[in-house]
């Protein structure tokens, strides 16, 4: 079985989030990539320099929100795939996210996070 690996194509599109521009933003999990696509669906770019990517949210403050669970963080980035910041913790306990699958930003820019085992967590500003 051939595997559509090539620009535009996916192998496990795992999560999907659009910004204001309507752009759209695929997370292709097993080839740790972003695909960006135009909202007419034409390939634009991709992103390799961010981990794996299990979930991503576009949140009103204008980044992305990615969940790499094989690395255990969320990583922010601008529309332009510019890392600005990230944060970890490893292991299975409060806070951890060794196992975060999803994620979604809140309106007040607080962080949820969804994981295999079951736990979601609220990680809020301070």
């Amino acid at each position: 079985m051939k595997l559509a690996e090539g620009e535009g194509q996916f192998v496990l599109p795992h999560a999907i989030t659009t910004d204001k521009q309507g752009l759209v933003y695929v997370a292709d999990r097993t080839k740790w990539r972003v695909q960006i696509f135009s909202p007419e669906g034409e390939f634009l770019r991709q992103w390799t320099h961010i981990g794996k990517p299990y979930g991503i949210d576009y949140a009103d403050d204008g980044y992305l929100y990615v969940c790499d669970g094989d690395n255990a963080r969320v990583t922010k980035v601008d529309v332009n795939g510019k890392i600005i910041g990230f944060f970890e913790k490893k292991g299975d306990v409060p806070g951890g996210l060794a196992t975060a699958h999803d994620i979604t930003v809140a309106r007040n820019g607080d962080i949820l996070t969804a994981h295999l085992d079951g736990r979601v967590q609220l990680f809020t500003l301070q």
